[in-house]
């Protein structure tokens, strides 16, 4: 022990003592007075680059043919592509603008007519998908409108045309029922350009959001995206097809939010999004339901008490345990796609540990009203698909995820500009 103290002890002051005589020197033997105003031009020349904009730094990946129709979507050019493969489209539901990608650059940037509203069962799902059906000619199967240019992003959600009646009169109303809507030209233009196949991720970003001044944000907000939102639906049974009164019921609902970092991201911590209690920690074993390593933790929020669920991390941080006092911006682990004992299980397609497609690293953070794994409210609410059989629901719920115990995470944690 006394070998490891003088040893460091001479570490530590060499460099004391080589910092204090260099600074004796320069107070004996002053520099010249154009070397100082060279390492001053310099200082602020480091300055100036460290203030330089994203756009100017990173790799600009529009195609030099691209035309922007609004200048405002310059910033796409200078983001990691959240697409992974060469050709496709990025659907941004915050700035309504469709991203086309060939060969790996951007070649278009077009804008959304208009979505359907948020928080209900029938929402544009948000995610990747691959393009399916594409019928020039498209009839509504729920609606007695015509949507031509239709291409569908999953089951019953399409991008089409703005619909309209067999006498040609366009619907008035800017109520979708999920689908993408788009003006003519910009519908022949995203029709002649996907092909069946090609890669669709749709999603939304926090550049219309600020955190709420109590709380800290689970992640860090620059580096993330929201590539699953609360309530996006997702097809789990297939009785109801054209009925539009139950339809629904073949629907289950995300009850959570889903945080994904961009493919350049450097901070992929998870944290505690204000002061509370550890009430758990989920290894990533097997008896996980699929949410792999996760942190529960007791909040008060707005005088309610809440429990923050942090899943499918890729490591817990050693400090974090059963009973243990966190702080708003402790690090509580960092985000990755672990599940059922896996430590890469969720990936953009096929899932599972030998899956061979790109990981889905995020977050995927809850807001409920018990300390539970499971949803708090409704009991064995879900069934299996196999059997039937009634069980606890992990992750999605059979309706609305307010009506089982689930909150909102983004409405709850952050204000709307």
């Amino acid at each position: 022990m006394q070998t490891i103290r003088t040893t460091t002890g001479i570490l530590i002051a060499a460099p004391l003592l080589f910092w204090g005589g260099w600074n004796i020197g320069k107070a004996v033997y002053p520099e010249p007075a154009q070397q100082l105003a060279a390492q001053s031009q310099v200082a602020t020349l480091s300055r100036r680059l460290i203030a330089m904009s994203q756009e100017e730094t990173q790799k600009n990946i529009c195609a030099e043919t691209l035309q922007l129709a609004d200048e405002a979507d310059r910033h796409y050019c200078f983001e990691a592509p959240k697409l992974t493969e060469q050709k496709g489209a990025q659907i941004d539901l915050t700035t309504q603008k469709i991203i086309l990608f060939e060969n790996g650059k951007i070649v278009d940037i077009l804008p959304v007519a208009y979505q359907s509203p948020e928080n209900v069962w029938f929402q544009t799902p948000t995610g990747y998908f691959r393009v399916g059906f594409m019928n020039e000619k498209h009839r509504s199967s729920l609606f007695p409108v015509n949507m031509p240019y239709a291409i569908q992003i999953t089951e019953d959600f399409f991008m089409h045309e703005i619909p309209f009646y067999d006498d040609g009169t366009k619907v008035t109303s800017k109520f979708s029922g999920g689908c993408l809507r788009f003006e003519t030209d910009i519908a022949k233009r995203l029709f002649a350009f996907l092909d069946r196949g090609d890669q669709l991720v749709i999603y939304k970003t926090f550049g219309d959001r600020t955190i709420k001044p109590t709380l800290h944000a689970p992640v860090a907000m620059d580096q993330f995206w929201i590539r699953q939102r609360f309530y996006s639906p997702l097809r789990s049974l297939w009785n109801y097809s054209g009925n539009l009164d139950k339809l629904m019921l073949d629907y289950d609902e995300h009850a959570g939010v889903d945080l994904a970092p961009n493919r350049d991201a450097t901070n992929l911590s998870a944290y505690a999004i204000t002061d509370g209690t550890v009430m758990r920690v989920q290894p990533n074993d097997g008896t996980d339901h699929g949410m792999g390593a996760t942190v529960i933790v007791e909040h008060t929020i707005d005088g309610k008490t809440l429990y923050g669920v942090y899943a499918h991390l890729a490591s817990i941080a050693a400090s974090i345990t059963e009973g243990c006092t966190v702080h708003a911006g402790d690090t509580l682990g960092t985000v990755g796609n672990s599940a059922y004992d896996c430590q890469n299980n969720w990936k953009v397609g096929t899932d599972g540990c030998d899956s061979t497609n790109p990981d889905d690293i995020h977050l995927h953070f809850e807001l409920k009203t018990k300390p539970v794994l499971e949803n708090p409210e409704g009991d064995e609410a879900c069934k299996l698909k196999t059997t039937g059989e009634p069980h606890a629901c992990y992750g999605y719920t059979p309706g609305d995820p307010r009506d089982y115990g689930y909150l909102d995470p983004i409405k709850e944690l952050f204000d709307k500009q």
